[in-house]
């Protein structure tokens, strides 16, 4: 499940970084090299640290997505042996539409949300913090 999640993903994240290394001004790559920096520090002070939002972006996204995981376990293992691969969205899924427990199911989407945006809100407040 989780080869699959990240070839699926893949392309996406890859798309979304080489949009953000062309987005990265050529005059900060000139003025590296005019300073004598090789590629390795190019890449690491320049490249790296003008991608760090986009990352932070990325990151907060890829934690969300893999909360929403329905799919993938449901339809290649549905479970899998005693339960070993049920995801929380599967579990939703499974209160909702097998056993028609919609209070359950609501009362746990409800807390997936509190996570996340616990989850959220703490990462931006740390970030904040390193940023100043």
């Amino acid at each position: 499940i989780v080869v699959t999640m990240t070839w699926k993903g893949a392309g996406a994240t890859s798309l979304l970084y080489l949009a953000g290394l062309q987005g990265i001004s050529p005059e900060l790559y000139e003025a590296a090299v005019i300073d004598g920096a090789n590629v390795r520090q190019r890449i690491f002070h320049v490249a790296l640290p003008q991608l760090y939002n986009l990352a932070r972006t990325l990151l907060i996204l890829q934690v969300i997505a893999v909360f929403q995981i329905l799919y993938e376990p449901l339809v290649m293992t549905n479970g899998g042996p005693n339960n070993a691969s049920v995801s929380l969205m599967q579990l939703v899924f499974r209160y909702a539409f097998e056993k028609f427990d919609y209070s359950r199911a609501s009362a746990i989407s409800v807390l997936i949300s509190i996570v996340l945006i616990t989850l959220t809100l703490v990462y931006n407040k740390v970030n904040r913090e390193q940023d100043m």
